[in-house]
């Protein structure tokens, strides 16, 4: 299998090798994040924190190992099928960053109630991804971003749970990944998706700083 892998990241284009190691330097540094993540969470004895932060880490990976498959794959065939499963992904990174918060800050019926509309849309968003994959694709992108931003309807429940650290490092995060969106549809732009990745990195590591910032 690695050696299938090494064969067609040389024989993929220029920018898709700059994809791929835009995310595989990524996922290196989160996998060095996330072990401390999730043992600050554990001495901080608190179930649904440890639960949270461990589907947000999940979906860290899931994402990244994915996003770097997807921009491997050499044949139409199989670069389709993982463009599925990385788009797919945006969804559940989205999902594990919300069920990180909401079980951190936001542990009440409430709460639960918010985060199962918030994963039922993102279950709508996988099927839509499933059946017309590369289809309706503004679709996808303002369900990513009405799913980022969700936030907005529990401002003041959830916010003044946070210390400031975790605040502002949530809300820069949010931002980096909204302005990469720019890049993300800038087709005519050179390199537009690694550009792209730089800023899906930048959110997610903002948000893990702000998680681990609270506990």
């Amino acid at each position: 299998m690695l050696n299938v892998l090494l064969d067609n990241y040389i024989k993929i284009s220029s920018e898709e090798k700059a994809n791929v190691v835009s995310h595989v330097i990524a996922l290196l540094i989160l996998l060095g994040c996330i072990p401390i993540l999730l043992f600050k969470a554990i001495s901080l004895g608190s179930t649904s924190s440890i639960v949270g932060i461990g589907i947000f880490s999940l979906m860290i990976l899931f994402c990244y190992a994915s996003s770097v498959r997807y921009h491997l794959a050499n044949d139409s065939s199989d670069k389709y099928q993982w463009r599925r499963i990385d788009h797919i992904c945006i969804y559940l990174l989205i999902g594990g960053s919300y069920t990180g918060y909401i079980l951190r800050f936001m542990d009440t019926s409430e709460g639960h109630m918010f985060l199962g509309f918030h994963w039922l849309i993102i279950i709508l968003g996988i099927f839509k991804k499933i059946w017309f994959t590369g289809r309706f694709e503004i679709i996808s992108v303002l369900s990513y971003l009405f799913l980022g931003w969700m936030v907005v309807f529990i401002y003041d429940d959830i916010v003044p749970q946070m210390n400031d650290v975790t605040y502002n490092l949530l809300w820069i995060g949010g931002l980096i990944y909204s302005f990469g969106v720019i890049f993300y549809t800038w087709n005519k732009l050179r390199y537009n998706h690694f550009i792209w990745h730089i800023f899906v990195f930048g959110g997610t590591f903002c948000h893990v700083l702000s998680l681990w910032s609270s506990l």
